[in-house]
Formats: structure tokens, C-alpha cells, sequence
């Protein structure tokens, strides 16, 4: 006699629990978007309880072994840890047979659940064609110089760098910084070192991974507020950064000339009726400097006494070419001394050559446009 639907529902319900729980569990345990990882080592392995204060906190989220470097008991006191720690627990195998690539972490995985498998492969060359056909690989490598020998390397696969800590990643700290950074801008590039043992030198490197490499926003607004004969005042909007702004620095013609927190600053000792181009940058506590906003030909104030204006530029030619016109004139005379010229594209400064002549590119072919040049001196005067 069939028995009655309701008697089957408590049993439907639970298969459908049992499931979602196993679902759940093995989605917490999803290989994290960027590895920052510890190689597990046989020297290692056995600090791994002294070592939790450095290895469980941000940003390093898994732990890495090689099979053939660790005993099955190791493996298991490795795992265990990497799991109290919410961390992921990645096992490095020889990548198999050429027809069965895959097939040895297919088969770990299937029997070590929550396990995450990747083939170790002896050079980047292969570990770089292998993760093109969409394999997850790991190589050691040399050092952290290494690593940029993967920073074009994209495809569906992934690459676990294995970086030696060293001695003292502080004294090669550029090295580290730029690896860090590569493997932090890389969808497919994971980082991670060994010799956790060493605990200085671990506690170098994770400083350099914690610092911050992000750099300011571009300054906006960035213009001039005033000018006397000898100093320009700028003003800018205010930069944002992740951290934080630490301040401006400012340069006159590409040379440092000072720093404020704020976001005004006075340009000083310049000379009257001189032009200037004037930079400033945001920089953050960590050294960062965002992108230069900059003003071209900014000029003081004309010096007194002078008010006479140059000789305009005379025999202005012009030769086109497909994308630029060379230009060239007859040199302007001034009571005091000519000290430049502006060059000007149908009305719109495009250069300021210190003598007769200038070439402006950037053109369109088959397409007129009106020149014009203008004499200065050291007072400010402009030709007409």
C-alpha cells in the first residue's frame, strides 16, 4: 500500500536542508578574487600557531602547500588552520599527463572537499600557457623581479606566483612594491610568498603589502588669483584620496618650488614681466603623487619703468605640411630687449618659442587656419 504524500514532505524537506548546506558551505570557501597567500613549508608548518597573529588578518586570505613538500599529517594541520582562520587552503600537484591535464586536481578536489587545487608547473613559460587554456598553475620563482615576467599573461586560467620572503623584503622594498602592484592590477595574477618562518622578514613584507599605493585625484580648478611683479598667486580645487591628501607640491617651470596643506599658494622671487608654467600635485602620507595639473606662460606683473612694447614680428611665412605648419619671422626690436614671442592658432596660444620661429602641429590636412605671432620683453609689453 502506498503511503500517504504527507508521510514523504519531512523527508523531501530535509534532502532539500542537507543540499543548501553543503551549497552554502562550499560557496564560503570559493577561492577568494585575489590570492594574497603563505606557502606552508615542512620549516613552517610547525609555527603555524605562533604565526596566527600575523597570518589571520588582512589582506592575506589563504594558505598555500605543495603536496610533494608536506606529509599527509602536515597537510592536514595546515588545512585545519586555513579553515579556523576563514582562510582558503590551496594544495599545489604536477599539472599530469599531456592527455589529461587537470585530471590530478579534478580528483583532489573531488576527494578533499573545500580544498582548492592548482598545478605546479617548473617554469613561467608553461605556467603561462597553461593558464591561457583556462588551468589554474603556480610557479616558483626566483624573486619578486620575477613576477613582472607575468603582468601581460591573461586568459581563464590563474597564476600563483611563489615568491621566497627572503631575508629582508624592506632592502628590495621597490622590487616587492612592484610585484604587489602588478599582482593587484592582474585578474589572473596571485601572489604568494614563503619562508613564513623567518618572521621578521615576514612582518617586512606584509608592511610593504599593507602600504598604501593608491594615488591622490588629478588637482581641478587649478588657476591663477593674482600676480605682482614678482609673485603669482594659484588656487585649486581640493584632491581626494583613499587615505587621504598630506599635501600639494607646486613647480615653476618644472623645477620644485614649494608645498601647502591647503589649496592656495603663492609662487615668490619671480622676476617682473616673466612667464612661467606652474604645476601642482597632490601627494598622500605614503608618497603617492597624483597627476600634475598645470598653466602655461602664467606672467608677473610688468616692471616699472618700462612701458614701451616691442616691434611687431615682420615677413611672418608659413610652409604646410600634412598635419603642421612651420612658421618663421624676422626678429622684433625693443628699447630693452626682446625676451620671447606667442605663437597663436586662430586666436588660441599654442607656443611661446624664446626665438624667431615654431613649428605647430597636431593639424588637419586640407583645412585653413589663421597664424599669428606677437613680441614680448622682460617689462610684459606685447607687440600689436
Amino acid at each position: 500500500m502506498r503511503a500517504p504524500a504527507r508521510q514523504l514532505l519531512p523527508f523531501f524537506l530535509a534532502a532539500v536542508a542537507v543540499v543548501c548546506a553543503t551549497a552554502e558551505d562550499a560557496s564560503a570557501r570559493r577561492l577568494p578574487a585575489q590570492v594574497w597567500g603563505v606557502e606552508v613549508t615542512r620549516p613552517s608548518v610547525g609555527e603555524l600557531t605562533g604565526l596566527r597573529a600575523r597570518l589571520d588578518e588582512d589582506p592575506l586570505n589563504a594558505l598555500v602547500a605543495r603536496r610533494s613538500a608536506l606529509t599527509a599529517a602536515q597537510l592536514r594541520r595546515a588545512r585545519r588552520a586555513a579553515r579556523s582562520w576563514d582562510h582558503a587552503f590551496v594544495v599545489a600537484l604536477p599539472p599530469g599527463r599531456r592527455g589529461a591535464r587537470g585530471a590530478p586536481c579534478r580528483a583532489w578536489e573531488r576527494r578533499h572537499s573545500g580544498d582548492h587545487c592548482v598545478h605546479l608547473v617548473a617554469s613561467r613559460r608553461g605556467a603561462a600557457r597553461l593558464a591561457r587554456r583556462g588551468l589554474h598553475v603556480a610557479v616558483k620563482l626566483g624573486g619578486p623581479r620575477d613576477v613582472a615576467a607575468f603582468r601581460r599573461v591573461g586568459g581563464p586560467g590563474r597564476i600563483m606566483a611563489l615568491v621566497s620572503v627572503g631575508a629582508d623584503p624592506e632592502a628590495a622594498a621597490s622590487l616587492w612594491i612592484r610585484a604587489i602592484t602588478i599582482a593587484e592590477s592582474s585578474r589572473s595574477l596571485d601572489l604568494v610568498v614563503s619562508g613564513a618562518e623567518n618572521e621578521a622578514a615576514l612582518d617586512s613584507y606584509l608592511k610593504l603589502l599593507r602600504r598604501d599605493r593608491k594615488a591622490p585625484s588629478k588637482p581641478t580648478g587649478f588657476v591663477e588669483t593674482g600676480d605682482t611683479t614678482t609673485t603669482i598667486s594659484l588656487a585649486w580645487q581640493p584632491s581626494t584620496d583613499n587615505v587621504g591628501v598630506a599635501e600639494y607640491r607646486l613647480y615653476k617651470d618644472g623645477a620644485f618650488a614649494g608645498s601647502t596643506q591647503g589649496t592656495t599658494f603663492d609662487a615668490t622671487g619671480l622676476g617682473c614681466g616673466s612667464a612661467y608654467d606652474l604645476e601642482v600635485e597632490a601627494r598622500d602620507a605614503a608618497g603617492n603623487a597624483s597627476p600634475r595639473a598645470t598653466m602655461a606662460d602664467e606672467t608677473t606683473d610688468p616692471c616699472p619703468g618700462d612701458t614701451t612694447a616691442p616691434a611687431a614680428p615682420a615677413s611672418l611665412t608659413a610652409v604646410p605640411a600634412a598635419t603642421s605648419v612651420a612658421l618663421a619671422w624676422m626678429p622684433s626690436s625693443d628699447e630693452v630687449g626682446v625676451t620671447g614671442y606667442r605663437v597663436y592658432r586662430d586666436g588660441v596660444l599654442v607656443g611661446a618659442p624664446s626665438s624667431p620661429g615654431f613649428t605647430v602641429t597636431g593639424l588637419t590636412c586640407e583645412t585653413g587656419y589663421v597664424f599669428g605671432v606677437e613680441a614680448r620683453d622682460a617689462a610684459g609689453n606685447t607687440s600689436t
